[in-house]
């Protein structure tokens, strides 16, 4: 499974970045006042020898009405509250 995210963009800052790709794999717009940052993680890429995925995480509080769904980027959405377990 992958959580919905992407590459910055030259110049573009994560939260801008992380608005983008939201509305572009889950069809919502969001605003920055939705986010709020949680940390930052380093990790070796999964099938890049030798490279590293840098993260920024963000917590995303989604506000009445908007309802995430797949899009073209993705197959299958699976939402799950805080506490559920897949």
């Amino acid at each position: 499974f992958f959580q919905p995210g992407g590459k910055i963009d030259a110049g573009e800052a994560p939260e801008i970045a992380l608005i983008r790709e939201i509305e572009e794999e889950l069809g919502i717009r969001i605003d920055e006042s939705q986010l709020s940052y949680a940390a930052k993680m380093s990790a070796p890429a999964a099938n890049e020898l030798d490279s590293t995925v840098e993260a920024e995480l963000f917590h995303l509080t989604l506000k009445e009405g908007q309802v995430p769904a797949a899009s073209s980027e993705i197959e299958e959405l699976i939402w799950l509250k805080a506490g559920d377990q897949a």
